[in-house]
């Protein structure tokens, strides 16, 4: 009695700390789930707003069940008859009148002459949530999404598949209807799992994009060699699945391997590769280096065989961890993908991108074979692109690439929040004058001084640019609410008080046209900007200008 008797506690404690809803209810009638509920667990409460004694005086019809899908009713009901576990979704109302989507699992048993229904019951509000944000772009994308030439996956936040592509079926081999719904570690050998969930652990906590290699394994069992290139979906910083693109690359690594299995094949290859193919042993350092070394930077193959750190040594100081990394990472099993400087012979600095192929682990040592790329044609022109501001160097506002590029996601923004927009489009009258009279110093300070009318006239959040020589742009964000004449007005009022004030040899002057966007217009912004253009020459020609020069 006593064994009996903590036997039914520790039930007892097992059923209340399930963390899954349990519920326990008679079954009389073999054509619905009629039946009060004779026992539930703690989990179960709280999930519907109920009392244990108010749930134990209830049916499942009280909890107004839904199915998902209706017509499965019937086929439940027969797996319950054929003592088969049933598994379907819908959704449980609360309490307090909310509806939440459920996943259910029941399972028919016999006691004391009396057939009871044992139901596990899982909240699935995340996932539905999780589903539908995903789904969002589905219409979208789906064509591009379809006809990819690389395998695309879509996954949830637990890592199983929601959506492939055609790809995708053809690399595994498997149907649609078996893809989706399984688990990415379905597709993972054995052996290699481990390595993966921690690769997919550390990707999640980063919540960014990664690329690295793994082996997946075909329906068939044949194992494939896929390079992965992986971005996470946030929700509200918290990660909620993934999109993935997946190449094969399994070729490419046995053709690596036929490679060095025909040594006269092999070294034609890298020989007369633009890259520097190098061998790296765990133990003696570098092994191999092909001879495009020498041309690009000037050192002797034979400097890094008779002396394995020589690479080390001339690479930049603050790069040398990410060697060491790379040292780590491959002595681990790991693939590597790399940047760094190495100076060549006559002082110049490299940048090489650095890549692992393939890792060779034998009984004593550890052999990588790499690829290392001169990119640096390509960093310079990085620096370059970088370099390249969006703000007019002489006013400091933005210049006709910076204006476009920002008022054409203003326009789509304005479009989806349907507010109106105002653009001017304004030019500088009398400029030429000033330069050819007061020489082209002057005449930057008066583009200067027109700057700063703009910036006191206008919003923080107003796009203003000197789009080329002396004409200028604004686009007034969201004036829904605002006259065009009041702005004008307001303008032209700070344009007479700096002229009032004669603090400088030129009066300013600007001609101007504005043009209102409406959301519903269609207008793109280069017909905008045509629009204010023309009216802003209307304006200019309507008036006369007289412009006061104090040359003393």
């Amino acid at each position: 009695m006593g064994e009996n008797k903590e036997i039914k506690e520790w039930y007892f404690l097992l059923f209340n700390n399930f963390s899954d809803s349990v519920f326990v209810n008679e079954w009389s009638d073999r054509t619905n789930f009629t039946g009060n509920f004779i026992d539930a667990n703690d989990a179960a409460c709280n999930q519907l707003g109920y009392t244990r004694e108010e749930l134990l005086q209830m049916s499942p019809s009280g909890i107004e069940i839904k199915f998902e899908n209706p017509a499965d009713i019937s086929e439940i009901l027969k797996m319950l008859l054929n003592n088969e576990r049933a598994k379907w979704e819908g959704w449980f109302t609360r309490k307090d009148g909310i509806e939440i989507p459920v996943e259910v699992q029941n399972k028919l048993f016999f006691k004391n002459a009396k057939h009871y229904i044992l139901s596990t019951v899982r909240d699935i509000s995340d996932r539905k949530r999780a589903e539908k944000n995903l789904r969002k772009s589905e219409d979208k994308y789906r064509d591009l999404f379809q006809n990819a030439n690389d395998a695309s996956l879509l996954t949830d936040a637990d890592d199983n598949l929601l959506e492939v592509n055609y790809k995708a079926l053809e690399l595994h081999g498997y149907s649609r209807e078996e893809l989706i719904g399984m688990s990415m570690y379905d597709l993972i050998p054995k052996e290699n799992i481990h390595y993966f969930k921690e690769m997919i652990k550390e990707f999640k906590m980063n919540g960014g994009n990664e690329k690295f290699h793994v082996n997946t394994i075909a329906k068939d069992g044949k194992k494939l060699i896929v390079e992965v290139s992986a971005s996470a979906i946030m929700e509200k910083n918290k990660y909620v699945g993934a999109r993935t693109i997946v190449r094969d690359i399994t070729d490419r690594i046995y053709s690596d391997i036929a490679l060095r299995e025909s040594e006269e094949r092999y070294r034609y290859l890298v020989e007369n590769s633009p890259n520097i193919i190098y061998s790296y042993s765990d133990k003696r350092g570098i092994i191999y280096n092909s001879s495009r070394v020498e041309d690009i930077l000037g050192y002797s193959s034979h400097c890094f065989l008779e002396k394995p750190s020589f690479w080390f040594e001339y690479m930049h100081k603050d790069d040398h961890d990410k060697i060491l990394k790379a040292v780590k990472d491959f002595s681990e099993g790991k693939h590597f993908n790399i940047e760094y400087r190495i100076k060549d012979k006559q002082g110049k600095w490299h940048w090489f991108e650095d890549r692992s192929i393939s890792i060779i682990n034998n009984t004593d040592e550890i052999i990588i074979n790499g690829l290392a790329t001169d990119i640096t044609k390509r960093k310079l022109m990085e620096q370059e692109i970088r370099e390249m501001s969006i703000r007019d160097q002489l006013t400091e506002l933005y210049n006709r690439r910076g204006f476009i590029t920002l008022a054409e996601q203003q326009l789509k923004s304005a479009k989806r929040a349907n507010t109106r927009m105002t653009l001017l489009f304004l030019d500088s009258d009398g400029l030429k004058l000033i330069n050819d009279t007061l020489g082209h110093e002057e005449g930057d300070k008066a583009l200067f001084d027109t700057a700063e009318i703009l910036r006191q006239t206008f919003r923080e959040s107003d796009i203003i640019a000197r789009i080329g020589g002396d004409e200028f742009a604004v686009l007034v964000v969201d004036s829904t609410n605002m006259n065009s004449t009041i702005i004008t007005q307001r303008l032209q009022q700070n344009i007479d008080d700096f002229n009032s004030k004669k603090l400088k040899q030129y009066i300013l002057s600007l001609s101007w046209g504005a043009t209102i966007y409406e959301p519903d217009s269609g207008l793109t912004l280069d017909k905008l900007m045509s629009v204010a253009d023309e009216l802003m020459y209307i304006q200019k020609r309507a008036k006369q200008y007289f412009i006061t020069h104090n040359y003393s």
